[in-house]
């Protein structure tokens, strides 16, 4: 895993950039890879044809862009429904309906949502599930 600069101690004593490994204790989650950095990055290479990323999620969460073996970048938007608090939802995303089985590497980069339901720029990576 690739991250943008070298400044925070992190995850399996590795130096992950502007990510720090953090605890959270709601019972589905119990570490994630976080900051609160905008345009903090993360990338990593995979083998199968799907992914599916889950994050502790919320209303104080970032958004990010990414993209897939240097292809066009993407922007993540996603709902904030009334009733969510701040972070707290264990929320998945996945990528990759139409890849071919193989190798891959996925770049991610975070943003702030820029709208009213999106008050804060917190980005808590709890899984990455691979789909072979």
């Amino acid at each position: 895993m690739m991250c943008s600069s070298s400044r925070w101690r992190a995850l399996a004593r590795q130096e992950l950039g502007r990510f720090a490994d953090g605890r959270i204790t709601n019972g589905l989650i119990d570490r994630v890879l976080e900051t609160a950095a905008i345009g903090a990055r993360l990338s990593f290479e995979f083998e199968g044809r799907e992914l599916a990323i889950g994050f502790d999620f919320g209303k104080a969460s970032a958004e990010f862009r990414y993209r897939i073996g240097g292809g066009e970048w993407r922007t993540e938007k996603r709902e904030r429904p009334d009733w969510v608090s701040a972070d707290g939802w264990y929320r998945l995303s996945y990528y990759g309906d139409d890849w071919k089985p193989g190798k891959h590497r996925f770049e991610a980069e975070v943003i702030h949502g820029n709208r009213p339901d999106c008050s804060g720029s917190n980005f808590r990576l709890a899984k990455v599930g691979i789909i072979r």
